[in-house]
């Protein structure tokens, strides 16, 4: 680390007078040191702190005398604060009185040791003086920024062909309605469709296809029609812009809006599917595929079925809009066969799982036929033989030496291509677990830059935050919480580090929700609890974080974030590490 020299120079035209020429000599004895917070705290691997430099009035700091300050800490010295005392042009008794910040790096033997300062003072002779060492200036230290969890996102690296050919996404819409609502969004394949489109470099078309179930008047069928697919067609060029502006200046004129304002067809297909007798299915898709008058089709197949309260089931699938998105390259067949073999193994429940937009309730009535087109465009990563995950041992030579290679292979690599998302997302992963923060953000930015992945924001997010950049990132884990819910744990973690508590127990309040056998939610639950002075909220946390962890009844016992708190019979049981009993 580069080492600063502070300098406070009296001078009258700052204000900063210092006493030269006092009618009563008196000795310079130095300043006052006052160090703030009186408890230090730890910010990625370093500690910040004021330094408020106090010279009394007619202190006897003479003309041309030099006077240092050296702050340390378990002989791990800092910045040092120089004084000079020049242009005592006036015989004025005079003051000083100036703050300092200091960012320094953190060293484990530091802690539970107090920050001293020594003086040194050189007269207008050159005699040099030491003066008697400032003790207890601040403790070390607050560390509750260890509880930042440093699991980023490695992304696997994908296939440099096209994966998919093609995309049928659908949303659909209650009856007399065209405008979206959040009921029709949970019910379609939004999510899927606009990753499906963050994903792609080579779309040939996107067609979208509004549709009306046919019961009621045609002409209000064709405005509901027309309506959802316009819905529908403003809302995929406002997200296709927002994901990608480049993509979207080349796809812009490829959108095709058509409609089916009496879906007979779509009637008959639900029918096949239906809880009808087979007599009734036979009559009624005979009847919806004839050229007989709407109005008449309609009044033949509600007496066939039984009234409208029986066909309604079979209706509603047909109110949609549908989405198509055609890209190039490889054959549905090529991508079924690569797809089957890759899945082979994996229960047909976990792959519809894991393909968010297999909802047999949004319209797809074969369940087969939804099965193959899942197949069909799966997407199947080429498998990185340079991965690395959170569980790579930096401090290992195993592990250094395995995250050294593979710097050097993605930076090769970037040099033929350097619009790889995840390749850059990758780097910017080694160098955050090497330690090495500002090469991180840059290829995190520039992995940002081809494609905004909430993996790569998240990521983004920690770098951040070790280096103390906490309101930089709290915004870029806001930016990742939808997708990636567990970023409301370190969320929180900043919040708090912000001293933003309100929102730091919210976001760990619904951390814990989703995750209640994590310990590490309750004991920074707890830490807030004292920040705040609530020893209930202490007490509870503490009490679930020692059951699942007992580890971390030790570390409570030593925190100073519990200072306030160790002598209370109610901490103590519950940093006693016994389980209750949980139902």
């Amino acid at each position: 680390m580069k080492k600063v020299v502070y300098y406070l120079i009296l001078l009258v035209s700052l204000g900063l007078l210092e006493s030269c020429k006092n009618t009563e000599k008196k000795k310079f004895e130095g300043a006052q040191v006052e160090v703030k917070p009186g408890v230090l705290e730890v910010h990625g691997d370093s500690i910040r702190f004021n330094a408020q430099i106090i010279i009394p009035e007619n202190s006897g700091l003479e003309f041309k005398s030099e006077y240092y300050i050296v702050p340390e800490i378990a002989g791990h010295h800092f910045d040092t604060i120089a004084v000079d005392g020049v242009h005592c042009e006036v015989d004025e008794p005079t003051n000083a009185d100036c703050t300092f910040t200091f960012s320094a790096p953190y060293h484990p033997d530091m802690m539970g040791k107090y920050m001293s300062a020594r003086q040194y003072y050189f007269d207008k002779n050159a005699d040099e003086y030491e003066f008697k060492k400032l003790e207890n200036l601040a403790y070390c230290c607050l560390k509750s920024g260890e509880l930042l969890s440093s699991d980023g996102y490695f992304l696997p690296l994908k296939s440099e062909k096209q994966e998919a050919l093609k995309l049928i996404a659908q949303f659909n819409f209650p009856q007399n309605i065209y405008d979206l609502n959040a009921h029709s969004m949970e019910k379609s394949d939004y999510s899927t469709f606009r990753s499906f489109i963050s994903d792609q470099q080579e779309i040939s078309s996107i067609e979208i296809k509004g549709f009306a179930s046919p019961e009621g008047k045609l002409e209000r069928n064709e405005l509901l029609a027309k309506e959802r697919a316009t819905k529908l067609e403003q809302l995929v060029k406002n997200e296709i812009k927002a994901t990608s502006p480049s993509l979207y200046e080349k796809i812009k004129d490829k959108i095709k809006v058509s409609i089916v304002a009496e879906d007979w067809e779509g009637l008959q297909e639900s029918i096949k599917h239906s809880d009808f007798s087979i007599d009734q299915k036979r009559q009624i898709i005979e009847i919806a595929g004839s050229d007989i008058d709407s109005d008449l089709k309609e009044e033949k197949i509600l007496k066939i079925a039984g009234g409208m309260d029986k066909l309604v089931p079979y209706l509603a699938p047909l109110r949609r809009t549908n989405i198509i998105v055609s890209g190039t390259h490889l054959t549905a067949e090529d991508t079924i066969a690569e797809a089957s073999e890759a899945t082979a193994e994996m229960p047909v429940n976990q792959v519809f799982k894991e393909g968010e937009w297999i909802d047999q309730e949004a319209g797809n009535f074969n369940h087969e036929g939804k099965k193959t087109m899942f197949l069909a465009f799966y997407k199947i990563p080429q498998p990185d033989t340079f991965a690395l995950n959170n569980s790579i041992n930096m401090n290992s030579p195993e592990g250094k030496a395995k995250a050294e290679s593979t710097r050097d292979h993605y930076l090769a690599e970037l040099e033929k291509n350097p619009h790889n998302h995840c390749m850059l997302n990758n780097l910017g992963m080694i160098y955050l677990k090497e330690g090495n923060y500002p090469e991180a953000i840059k290829y995190l930015q520039l992995s940002l830059e081809e494609k905004k992945s909430p993996e790569a924001h998240y990521n983004l997010g920690l770098a951040y935050a070790k280096e103390s950049e906490y309101k930089k990132a709290l915004a870029e884990f806001k930016l990742a919480e939808e997708k990636l819910p567990a970023v409301k744990y370190n969320k929180g973690v900043v919040a708090m580090l912000l001293k933003d508590y309100p929102q730091a127990e919210k976001a760990l309040t619904s951390y814990i929700n989703t995750n209640p056998n994590d310990p590490n939610g309750f004991y920074a639950l707890a830490v807030i609890g004292a920040r705040t002075n609530n020893e209930e909220m202490v007490v509870e946390n503490l009490q679930r974080a020692c059951e699942d962890n007992p580890a971390f009844c030790e570390k409570a016992k030593t925190d100073l974030e519990f200072k306030n708190f160790t002598d209370i019979a109610e901490f103590k049981t519950a940093t006693a590490g016994k389980k209750k009993e949980r139902f």
